[in-house]
């Protein structure tokens, strides 16, 4: 059960990260837009010991490229709290939902 904690931990850290995702803007050319967009995309992911996302793809789409490839990107740049296992950092992989609303 203790080894579950750091698990746990980042769990957390990802839900509280999961505030700073509202501060995403994705733009579409306002000629496309009709009314609000709102949405889910899915991204697999693997946080590096360093705290880093690598190997960022999408698994769940929100139904637009651009879309996508900016919620991709925005993982890219964001750092993380690693996951720590009996006080060894390690790489720990994870499916993140993130939800937008234009």
């Amino acid at each position: 059960m203790k080894n579950c904690k750091p698990i746990l931990g980042l769990m957390l850290a990802l839900v509280s990260a999961g505030a700073f995702a509202q501060d995403v803007r994705f733009y579409e050319k306002n000629s496309q837009a009709q009314g609000r967009i709102d949405g889910k995309v899915a991204m697999r992911l693997t946080i590096n010991p360093e705290g880093y996302p690598q190997d960022v793809r999408v698994v769940r789409s929100s139904g637009s490229k651009k879309v996508d490839s900016e919620a991709v990107s925005w993982m890219q740049q964001q750092r993380l709290t690693p996951v720590s296992q009996n006080g060894v950092t390690r790489s720990f992989s994870m499916v993140k939902e993130i939800k937008y609303a234009l």
